[in-house]
């Protein structure tokens, strides 16, 4: 089963970098820097529905997206997550602040 990273944090706290290191194990990148697109099914040209597919065929996802700094938006892709794929292992990483190592903390939903 897919197992999702949402990476969250500020300005320059190395989401793009924590992203890049994820892809490079293997992850699909929807980091909406580099695809220049957001998941917010609402936004025109909207990534969600490649998201959705990449998670229906098991792939495993990492996703930086402001869209996600909203709790709602948190639940929302949580919930619809946890029905249209069951056993989705659902994780996120809230970057702290950049340092030689990461300092993450999951966000409890």
């Amino acid at each position: 089963m897919a197992r999702v990273v949402f990476v969250l944090g500020l300005c320059g706290a190395g989401k793009s970098t924590r992203a890049d290191e994820l892809a490079a194990a293997g992850f699909a990148n929807f980091d909406e820097k580099a695809a220049g697109r957001s998941l917010d099914p609402e936004w025109p040209g909207s990534a969600n529905a490649d998201f959705l597919a990449a998670v229906a065929n098991g792939r495993d996802c990492v996703v930086t997206d402001v869209y996600f700094f909203q709790p709602d938006a948190q639940h929302r892709v949580a919930r619809d997550l946890e029905v249209s794929q069951p056993g989705v292992v659902i994780e996120w990483e809230c970057l702290i602040r950049r340092t030689s190592s990461w300092r993450t903390t999951n966000l409890i939903r």
